[in-house]
């Protein structure tokens, strides 16, 4: 006779310490996505990842805390940081800890932050996104980065050439890079904007050499970009399309077309001010719509800074 297959299990941590340690977890036993199992971390309770982990999904409930460090790797299709909880990645210098959604997900993979800096990602922290996936905070939530070149979201999956779409809805503090990686040389991983879109409030957020920000189209606008207290939103080497307007929403956003960067976008540029363009080295920023000032006055003029690189009003 056959082993029967064993049963989903709904854990929730009733002490501090390792994942991998059964008598930390009621019921006792170690979460395991293969058996459908999913983990919530307690209040109160500090969780810690060291090895290579995995659940169908893990909350962290308010003042708990769940760790990914030094090398450790958790594989979940949906993760939940409720209100007073954290979600920390730390690899502690090298090799990267890492928050991993699946490219064979059986659900729609989810990240869901509801507090201010609910996740905080630390020295060789990565978050890898292998399935089109939703990655929304609510509320003052938001995802805190401390170093922009070893602070990354991957977006893609080195196993196949299908696209991957992040859907962002998010706000960051500090500095994240968000890398596209994946097989094939039509592989598309994109950024597509959905509501606020990306939002910093300090720091820069860079978009690396292998992404290109794609949009479904059903927004108005292609990419929404809200900056405060001078924050970056830095295009990288790269050829970007945009489908619709482009958005630079509040005072003080920095839009930054780096050496190769070439962005085009189909509808309108439209910015807030005080803002500004700067266009470096051989990088190029094409806005086919038209400027649509918003307290700004029409390029050449302020906001646009071109130190080199090209820009291209089509409508102007």
């Amino acid at each position: 006779m056959g082993s029967l297959a064993q049963a989903q299990v709904n854990y929730a941590s009733n002490a501090s310490g390792d994942w991998s340690v059964s008598t930390k977890w009621t019921p006792n036993g170690v979460p395991n996505a293969a058996n459908g199992d999913t983990a919530t971390i307690s209040a109160g309770h500090t969780i810690t990842v060291t090895d290579t982990r995995n659940a169908v999904s893990v909350t962290v409930n308010g003042t708990g805390v769940l760790q990914i460090n030094n090398a450790g790797k958790l594989t979940v299709d949906t993760a939940t940081v409720a209100s007073g909880g954290l979600l920390e990645i730390n690899g502690n210098g090298s090799p990267y800890a890492e928050l991993i959604f699946p490219y064979n997900s059986g659900s729609s993979p989810a990240l869901t932050v509801n507090q201010a800096d609910g996740v905080q990602m630390l020295d060789h922290a990565l978050i890898t996104v292998a399935k089109t996936m939703s990655w929304g905070t609510s509320g003052s939530g938001s995802v805190k980065g401390l170093d922009d070149t070893n602070c990354q979201i991957a977006i893609g999956n080195a196993a196949s050439a299908s696209n991957v779409t992040l859907t962002l809805n998010l706000l960051v503090h500090g500095e994240l890079q968000f890398v596209g990686v994946g097989a094939g040389a039509n592989h598309n991983d994109g950024l597509a904007n959905s509501g606020a879109g990306i939002v910093a409030d300090t720091g820069t957020i860079s978009l690396a050499s292998s992404l290109e920000i794609v949009t479904d189209g059903s927004s108005a606008d292609a990419l929404r970009w809200k900056a405060e207290a001078g924050a970056i939103l830095a295009f990288e080497a790269r050829a970007t399309q945009l489908q619709g307007r482009f958005y630079a929403a509040g005072s003080n956003s920095v839009l930054r077309f780096n050496n190769g960067a070439q962005v085009t976008t189909q509808g309108k540029l439209q910015m807030d001010c005080p803002s500004t363009v700067d266009v470096n080295g051989t990088g190029s920023f094409t806005f086919v719509g038209g400027y649509q000032a918003g307290n700004c006055g029409s390029p050449p003029s302020s906001p646009i800074n071109s130190t080199s690189g090209d820009y291209t009003c089509g409508g102007c």
